[in-house]
């Protein structure tokens, strides 16, 4: 019997991926079609930041510090290795680094909503179609991954000139830095909360802390910008429930702190290399004002933060005392709070001035708002709980919500495809 049992779910396992992995063959072909031809800037469309990737490995980009060197590593050794001599070697070596790590990124998905999810919703179907439980896990995975802000058609959409500049969005395909931190940083975010339930609990083991350490390590030398504002909204979270409400000991505060000083150590470097950089022109350095670059995208940031996070919103509006007893929502919507506060208030003096670089923090935590209020709409929809009527109207209106954005995302990515500039 037990044997039985064991041969069941290896053979669900195997199915259940091997539907998800069949899945990703024509989305990495789609990928591939769209990361290459922004690198190679084709007929002068596709416009994206992997263009000045591309010229920063062939070595024409000069006065320019990297110290987020994971996708910039990765391309340089597949340009080296496989492309050193082809004419288009750059452009093929930024291309499939940054297709492989938007691949990894929909697997990394697919296996947390599992670990999260799958047992809650397979409860819901019949004897003999659990696999089918896996099948809906592998859709919200790859949905998650393509939801967008939502925007109108034309040229001028009133309050703002763009699509996505000024509005952002969860998810990105214009550039590869953010591309590649995207599924470390859903593993740092997930094994934070993970560890911090378990301090609570008493449960914590010397894994959790090693595993949280790494994955927020690695995100932060795949890019920096998450790990400003995860780190203001864990500090805030750490002071507060385990300091302050006396939730943990002292030594697990210690182990919890010590798990950080990696990533400060990395963080320090990463400010004395870039912030205080100046050259003979230009001073660097952080300045403050407000709205002074988000302003210049859009004339209506409230707006804005609405059509980025309409699903976000509505989720809080059925979901909103839950942030007391759910710590992943609570960090999710705190970090968004830091981001944007950090996005409206300050900026990089010197030429980077109009990158706008602290946007990147805001998409990170726009995707963190999706990914947490995406768990909790299914965990309310394959609940074994009786629903009244006013819990199936809000699960309703929660799942228009999120399809608006799929569907924008979807259109988003198609437009896209044709060359049409991301912005």
């Amino acid at each position: 019997m037990e044997l039985n049992m064991i041969l069941k779910k290896k053979k669900e396992y195997l199915i259940n991926y091997g539907v998800f992995f069949l899945l990703l063959i024509p989305i990495t072909y789609l990928n591939w079609y769209l990361f290459y031809r922004q690198s190679v800037r084709l007929n002068d469309l596709f416009h994206s930041d992997m263009y000045a990737y591309t010229m920063y490995l062939k070595g024409n980009v000069y006065n320019i510090t990297v110290p987020y060197p994971i996708f910039f590593f990765t391309e340089k050794v597949i340009y080296k290795l496989f492309f050193r001599n082809h004419f288009l070697g750059a452009e093929l070596g930024t291309a499939i680094a940054t297709l492989i790590y938007e691949i990894f990124g929909l697997i990394v998905s697919k296996v947390v909503l599992d670990f999260l999810l799958l047992d809650t919703v397979k409860q819901k179907f019949k004897r003999n179609h659990e696999i089918y439980g896996g099948l809906f896990i592998s859709f919200l995975a790859l949905a998650i991954n393509y939801v967008s802000m939502l925007f109108l058609t034309g040229n001028k959409l009133g309050f703002w000139r763009y699509r996505f500049s000024g509005v952002y969005s969860p998810n990105l395909w214009h550039n590869s830095t953010y591309i590649t931190a995207k599924p470390f940083t859903i593993l740092a975010f997930l094994s934070f909360v993970i560890l911090f339930e378990r301090i609570i609990e008493k449960r914590d083991r010397l894994f959790d802390y090693i595993f949280f350490s790494v994955s927020l390590s690695v995100s932060t030398l795949a890019k920096p910008s998450y790990t400003i504002a995860f780190g203001a909204s864990a500090a805030l979270l750490t002071l507060v429930i385990l300091i302050i409400h006396g939730k943990a000991t002292i030594l697990q505060d210690v182990y919890l702190f010590i798990s950080t000083v990696p990533t400060l150590a990395i963080l320090v470097y990463q400010y004395l290399d870039v912030y205080l950089h100046s050259s003979r022109d230009e001073d660097g350095g952080l300045g403050i004002a407000f709205a002074l670059i988000w302003g210049e995208k859009c004339n209506n940031i409230p707006m804005a933060i609405l059509m980025a996070c309409f699903f976000p919103l509505i989720s809080l509006l059925f979901n909103a005392k839950r942030l007391k007893s759910n710590i992943g929502y609570l960090m999710s919507w705190i970090q968004f709070i830091f981001a944007a506060l950090m996005f409206l208030l300050f900026y990089e003096k010197g030429f980077k001035i109009h990158d706008g670089n602290f946007q990147w923090g805001y998409c990170h935590s726009l995707f963190f708002l999706f990914f947490m209020s995406l768990i909790l709409l299914v965990e309310d929809s394959f609940s074994s709980a009786e629903k009244t009527s006013k819990g199936k109207v809000a699960i309703a209106i929660q799942w228009i919500a999120f399809l608006m954005h799929l569907i924008a995302g979807i259109a988003y990515y198609a437009s896209l495809m044709t060359g049409v500039v991301y912005s």
